[in-house]
């Protein structure tokens, strides 16, 4: 299963024609009415059979199956993800009137095989089941437990894949799917089994293991699903949502995750958690005709288990204007690589010294000779480079302020939690970030994970003042006897919570965890 962006293909005109408004207000007569044992008018099958419609649903999902990826270009069927009549529960209770009010909605319109559509049927599981002429968007919201869903969630978060072709579900809606639709149909293992000899063979030219990847390449979710279990999490989910197509950039993705140590993952085995497992340090940060900085070496010690006595952290001391902030600057776009330095929204002008045609950043790592490169000069607006070791970076300025309410998704990103590094004007989400992991699916307050947040809070604090979570898993810190939530705390307070609370957030994504260990994953 691969991630499918809507935005990139606009509903049909059929969706909006006279045949499907007369559609939808009798639909909308139907469901006042509120007979539940009573079946929704039927679907008028002139809009389904639209030319246009068909051609739209071939360019959104590549020719392929939503679920299987099976092609389907000539023989491919219209599916209602949300079933447009007698949506099925597990327990095999039928609800006549769910979803027939999305039965032309292009966001629940999806191109499936047959043999898919056999498997799915009516089947549509979810608790709780959400209210009637609720719209996508809405019920995504709501609805938990249901099948995954292609154009929302992320296959990578749900799913892991062997190199034998066996789907295997990480979650329950991992599982449920697979079993919903038996996405280990022989067929299937058989073709996912021969797109990942090729991809995961270090034999292979690397040609041939980018086509793997390519949009419209049969079964290229197996590939991608391979690729990114090499990946960090947040990394992961970054890639899944944008899947690249530059053959570049799939070549850069592919050397980072399979270094050229590895042996052949198809003759020896394929262990898919030990890229997740493998952690390269920093070792050096060179910079060279960066901002004010002519030329400057940043070194960080060693780690690992024989440098026990190993600092924790690298503190940069210096008199103003000698170049601390440009030294930190210059180390987040260096672990970044020149793709995701562009989310940093700076350019490669802005980068270089005065006066200066070209200048580079490059970024070593401990136990690998593997390295990151960004350079900049004065005749280009992108950066070039590579990025061979794929790192998280978390990069906070000296302004750092609290956002007043939530950020947007596009601002709370993980690749984006670097921009108060660059501007004074970027906010940090902060609280407002955390307080999303502090509630269970049902919305109430997950108490295990209250108590582990309060505990890293005050051991930031250091005893100068107490947190707890109040009403609405609204943070509140003691100071100085008064509780006060976040937004009144004095200055220095709130920029120490405001940037502990966004790295929180982070960890509780990424590591489901702060303080007990063995919580994380």
């Amino acid at each position: 299963m691969r991630y499918i962006d809507r935005r990139r293909v606009a509903g049909p005109a059929a969706l909006r024609s006279t045949l499907a408004q007369d559609y939808r207000v009798r639909v909308d007569r139907y469901l006042s009415q509120g007979n539940r044992g009573e079946r929704p008018p039927k679907l008028p099958f002139e809009v389904l059979e639209d030319r246009e419609l068909r051609r739209s649903l071939d360019r959104l999902f590549e020719g392929a199956c939503a679920y299987c990826e099976t092609p389907v270009t000539t023989g491919g069927e219209i599916d209602h993800f949300r079933p447009q009549q007698g949506a099925e529960g597990g327990d095999g209770e039928v609800h006549y009137q769910h979803y027939c009010w999305l039965a032309l909605d292009w966001a629940n319109l999806y191109l499936a095989c047959p043999d898919c559509l056999r498997e799915k049927r009516n089947r549509f599981p979810a608790d709780p089941r959400g209210p009637i002429r609720r719209s996508v968007a809405q019920l995504r919201n709501i609805e938990r437990e249901t099948l995954i869903d292609p154009c929302a969630d992320l296959p990578a978060d749900h799913f892991s894949i062997d190199h034998r072709g066996n789907l295997i579900g990480k979650t329950s809606r991992g599982e449920m799917t697979i079993d919903i639709l038996d996405l280990n149909r022989p067929t299937l293992i058989e073709a996912r089994s021969g797109v990942l000899r090729v991809f995961l063979s270090p034999r292979q030219p690397m040609s041939a293991r980018i086509d793997r990847l390519l949009p419209r390449a049969p079964y290229s979710g197996a590939a991608w699903l391979a690729l990114l279990e090499r990946f960090p999490p947040y990394l992961a989910r970054a890639r899944m949502r944008r899947r690249p197509t530059n053959r570049r950039t799939l070549g850069n993705l592919i050397t980072n995750a399979f270094s050229p140590e590895d042996p052949d993952l198809i003759d020896d085995g394929w262990r898919p958690d030990e890229g997740r497992r493998r952690r390269r340090y920093v070792r050096r940060v060179s910079v060279r005709h960066f901002r004010g900085l002519v030329q400057a070496v940043l070194e960080f010690p060693p780690r690992g288990k024989e440098q026990v006595k190993a600092a924790g952290s690298v503190v940069v001391l210096g008199d103003d204007g000698v170049g601390k902030t440009s030294v930190l600057q210059a180390a987040a776009l260096g672990c970044l690589g020149p793709e995701r330095a562009l989310d940093a929204n700076v350019t490669p002008n802005w980068c270089l010294t005065e006066g200066e045609e070209e200048g580079e950043i490059v970024v070593e790592f401990w136990g690998t000779e593997r390295t990151n490169r960004v350079s900049f000069n004065s005749s280009s607006p992108a950066f070039d480079g590579h990025a061979q070791v794929p790192v998280m970076v978390l990069g906070y300025g000296a302004y750092r302020m609290a956002a007043r309410r939530e950020l947007t998704h596009r601002g709370s990103e993980y690749e984006l939690r670097i921009q108060s590094l660059f501007s004074e004007r970027a906010l940090v989400n902060g609280a407002f970030g955390l307080r999303q992991h502090l509630r269970r699916a049902n919305g109430e307050p997950d108490v295990e994970r209250l108590n582990d947040a309060t505990r890293a809070l005050n051991a930031v604090l250091r005893g100068r003042a107490k947190a707890s979570l109040g009403a609405g898993n609204r943070l509140i810190v003691d100071e100085n006897g008064r509780a006060q939530p976040l937004d009144e705390l004095s200055s220095g307070f709130k920029s120490i919570v405001a940037i502990t609370a966004d790295i929180m957030d982070v960890m509780y994504e990424v590591w489901n965890g702060m303080t007990e260990r063995d919580r994380c994953r």
